[in-house]
């Protein structure tokens, strides 16, 4: 989430946008930061070789927390 907001550029068709912008992105970046006494997140849901298709595949995890996490 980090390096998708450090890469966003900025595109204003005036100054004042371009100023408000470039606070947000560093507003954004700042909540982004790690803090070591507050874990990524706090619940898990591991689905078995029983789930149904209604709640989640077998086998799936997800993680409930405070961040959404992407990963390939």
């Amino acid at each position: 989430m980090r390096e998708r907001t450090a890469s966003m550029e900025i595109m204003s068709a005036d100054r004042v946008n371009a100023e408000f912008l470039r606070y947000t992105l560093h507003q954004r970046m700042k909540a982004l930061e790690d803090d070591p006494e507050v874990p990524l997140f706090f619940g898990r849901l591991d689905y078995g070789s029983q789930a149904s298709s209604s709640s989640g595949l077998p086998g799936e995890r997800f993680y409930i927390g405070r961040r959404h996490v992407t990963d390939a």
